[in-house]
């Protein structure tokens, strides 16, 4: 050191962090502020103490936020993996799930619902248990026929003089299959004018029992080859549903009467 040039020990003294010119590393992840730039710094000897508490810190609420602004699988997964310890993993954890849960929806085969129990360990027993369903009527959704829905304004009170109060939504669903249907329950989605769907609705086609009365042909089961009439009203629609009535159904949950 005692040989080391005036100019050359200065330098050193002043620039301390050797392989990064002569700034502070902690300092340019802070100016940076990226996902990047974080991870550059955590993957330095330098990354130490509390400055390396803040850089994990900051990480995290950039690579959350990135999640929540894309929301893609793979960003949740990514904070997931990286922060497996976090205090805010069963929140990302649900929104993985969610996100999933619509990409199943989406595919809707047997292939797409095993993947998603597989992939969402953590996913709510309920949702695990529809997701079996699901499963289940992926597999047979294809030998039931549906006839396009039908919409129409209705009188709630079933009064043919009285008032167009309400919406009526009907299809008829035919057994293709060769199995005899003692359950099937169908998730309706009214779609406002901009093309989101409401929350679903969940009307049976069939059903053993009912919280309320319905026709006795409710509760037969379908049998091979047999056509069923499925019908749901409500008079709660969005605005401007009346100038653009739209709506789907799909089937949801099915059980056959083998299986009792």
């Amino acid at each position: 050191m005692r040989n080391l040039p005036l100019v050359a020990l200065y330098a050193l003294l002043s620039c301390p962090f050797v392989g990064t010119g002569c700034s502070d590393p902690v300092d340019d992840a802070r100016k940076a502020d990226t996902i990047e730039a974080w991870n550059t710094y955590l993957a330095m000897p330098e990354a130490t103490g509390s400055n390396k508490i803040e850089g994990e810190g900051r990480l995290e609420q950039l690579m959350t936020a990135k999640a929540d602004t894309e929301k893609t699988i793979a960003d949740y997964d990514a904070v997931i993996k990286r922060f497996p310890k976090t205090r805010n993993l069963k929140k990302l954890q649900k929104a993985r799930t969610d996100l999933a849960l619509t990409e199943a929806e989406a595919t809707n085969t047997p292939e797409g619902w095993q993947k998603f129990m597989t992939e969402n360990p953590t996913a709510d027993g309920a949702v695990v248990k529809d997701a079996k369903n699901r499963i289940v009527m992926a597999a047979y959704g294809p030998k039931l026929t549906w006839t396009p829905l039908k919409i129409e304004q209705v009188n709630l009170a079933e009064n043919p003089k009285g008032p167009k109060d309400g919406w009526g939504f009907s299809a008829d669903v035919t057994n293709g299959g060769d199995k005899t249907i003692s359950y099937l329950n169908v998730s309706l989605q009214i779609i406002d004018p901009s093309g989101a769907a409401t929350n679903p609705i969940q009307m049976p086609a069939v059903a053993p029992t009912y919280k309320t009365p319905m026709p006795d042909t409710f509760y037969k089961p379908i049998a091979p080859g047999e056509t069923r009439h499925w019908d749901y009203e409500t008079g709660d629609v969005p605005p401007g549903f009346t100038d653009k009535p739209d709506a789907k159904i799909t089937p949801i949950t099915i059980t056959f009467a083998a299986d009792h």
